[in-house]
C-alpha cells in the first residue's frame, strides 16, 4: 500500500493543484460525480444524511452450512426509519506527497493537515473518501475570500513547509483548529455555530500563547484584541468586547443574546458570530507565517475580498 497517496472529497474545484512537496489531483471521474452530488444536493445548498432502517436477519443454512449473512432473508424493522447520523460522499480529488507522511500515517499527519487546509481556503468540509461525514454538508463555498491559482499553489507551498516543522503536539493542534473551522455550517442554530467559532479562536489563542507569540491578557476581549495586534490584523476594541459578553452570556449563563438558546437571537448575534468567524479566517494564514494583504482586512464586514 501506497501511504504517500489518498483520496477525499468533495471538493468542486474543477482542476488538479501542484505545489511544493504534493498535489490535489482531479479524479478522472470528476464531472460524472459533480453531476451526482449536485443531483443530491438539497435547494438550501446542504448534502443531508440519506434516512436508514434496523434490518433483522433470518440466517439460512445450505447443506448444513450456514450461509453468509448477504443471503440471508431480511426484514425492515417497523418504526427503525430516521435519519443516519453519518453518511458519505464521494471522492473529487486524489492527494500525493513527494515524500512519505509523518508517522508513515499520510490520514493522520500530512493528509489530513494539507485536505483541511484545502477545506479552509475554498470554504468546503472534506474528508478522505471511505470516511465518514456526519451530519449535513454545505456544497456552497463558505469562505468568503477570492483566491487564484497562483496564490492557492503558495499558500499550500509555504504552509505545508512551516506545519512539517513544527512539533508534533502543535501540529496536531493546529489540524484539529481547521478540522473545527470546517464543520461550522453543521450546525444550525446561530449559538451552535457561535459555539464553535469560539471554540476555534480558543485553540488559536492557546497555540499562539504556547507558542510564545502573544502574552496571557486577563479578559477574554483582551485576548482577542492580544491575537489581532499580535498577528497583524485590524483591531475594533468595542466589537471586540461585544463579542466576549456574548461568549461569557452563553457559556456561564445559558443565555444567547440575552434569551433561551433556539428561541432568542436575532441580527447583532448573528453578526458578532461572523465577525468572530471572520477573525478565525484570518489568523489562520497569520498562524502558518503566510504573507497575504487578506490579514488586515476588516473581519467586521461580510462583503467578499481577495485572499
Amino acid at each position: 500500500m501506497d501511504t504517500n497517496v489518498g483520496k477525499f472529497g468533495f471538493l468542486p474545484i474543477d482542476k488538479t493543484i501542484s505545489f511544493s512537496g504534493g498535489a490535489f489531483s482531479l479524479l478522472e471521474d470528476f464531472n460524472e460525480t459533480m453531476t451526482a452530488v449536485r443531483s443530491a444536493t438539497n435547494a438550501d445548498g446542504f448534502v443531508y444524511p440519506p434516512l436508514e432502517k434496523q434490518m433483522r436477519g433470518q440466517p439460512k443454512i445450505l447443506d448444513g452450512q450456514l450461509l453468509p449473512e448477504d443471503q440471508w432473508d431480511w426484514k425492515a424493522v417497523s418504526g427503525t426509519e430516521r435519519p443516519a447520523h453519518l453518511h458519505r460522499l464521494p471522492a473529487s480529488h486524489g492527494i500525493q506527497l513527494e515524500q512519505t507522511p509523518i508517522d508513515n500515517d499520510l490520514r493522520r499527519n500530512d493528509g489530513a493537515f494539507l485536505m483541511y487546509l484545502a477545506g479552509y481556503l475554498y470554504g468546503y468540509r472534506l474528508q478522505f473518501h471511505d470516511w465518514w461525514f456526519d451530519g449535513r454538508v454545505k456544497m456552497k463555498k463558505s469562505h468568503n475570500a477570492y483566491v487564484g491559482d497562483d496564490k492557492a499553489v503558495d499558500f499550500f507551498s509555504e504552509s505545508y513547509s512551516v506545519w512539517k516543522n513544527w512539533s508534533m503536539e502543535t501540529r496536531r493542534h493546529f489540524t484539529n483548529i481547521l478540522y473545527m473551522n470546517s464543520r461550522l455550517e453543521l450546525y444550525e442554530w446561530d449559538w451552535e455555530r457561535f459555539m464553535i467559532a469560539y471554540m476555534v479562536f480558543d485553540a488559536c489563542y492557546k497555540q499562539a500563547k504556547e507558542l510564545g507569540q502573544v502574552r496571557s491578557p486577563p479578559s477574554h476581549a483582551g485576548r482577542i484584541d492580544a491575537m489581532c495586534g499580535g498577528y497583524g490584523l485590524y483591531c475594533n476594541s468595542s466589537l471586540s468586547s461585544e463579542i466576549a459578553k456574548l461568549r461569557n452570556a452563553l457559556f456561564h449563563e445559558a443565555l444567547w443574546d440575552g434569551g433561551q438558546p433556539c428561541s432568542s437571537g436575532g441580527q447583532k448575534s448573528f453578526y458578532y458570530t461572523e465577525c468572530l468567524r471572520g477573525i478565525n479566517r484570518r489568523l489562520i494564514p497569520a498562524m502558518l507565517g503566510y504573507s497575504t494583504a487578506y490579514i488586515g482586512t476588516q473581519w467586521d464586514s461580510i462583503s467578499p475580498c481577495q485572499f
